[in-house]
């Protein structure tokens, strides 16, 4: 997963990213205990960074980034990784307006990789490849 951190290409998801954890392949709801995992941690961290913005903690703000942008980049929601990355830019100052700008951008990325997720996981089967040459 590591090396995708910074490669997502404006990739939504990269589900091969999940496919590399072999439990996610062979037990039978790894994946939705993952997911449901970093569905409860990104939301704690969302509402962090809300509160963050609202106590004026940029280095709190850039610190619940970092930890969202890592979770993220374990499940492969590559645009949710960058978009976190970009709090590491911001200046003191810059946190209510840029950083309730880059707050609006997570909420998005977390909605349209929630998306794309659904989907991957509709279609999904452990034990089968993904590409069907099983």
């Amino acid at each position: 997963a590591h090396r995708r951190r910074h490669e997502s290409g404006g990739r939504i998801f990269d589900p091969d990213v999940l496919l590399e954890l072999d439990a996610i392949r062979i037990r039978p709801g790894a994946l939705e205990d993952l997911l449901a995992l970093f569905r409860h941690d990104a939301e704690d961290l969302r509402l962090a960074l809300d509160d963050d913005i609202k106590r004026n903690s940029l280095q709190e703000f850039k610190n619940d980034c970092h930890a969202l942008k890592g979770s993220a980049a374990n499940v492969g929601a590559c645009q949710l990784a960058d978009v976190c990355h970009l709090a590491n830019g911001l200046k003191p100052g810059e946190l209510h307006i840029q950083g309730r700008e880059i707050f609006v951008l997570i909420e998005n990325a977390l909605e349209e990789f929630d998306q794309e997720l659904k989907q991957f996981a509709k279609n999904f089967r452990p034990g089968e490849s993904m590409d069907g040459s099983d």
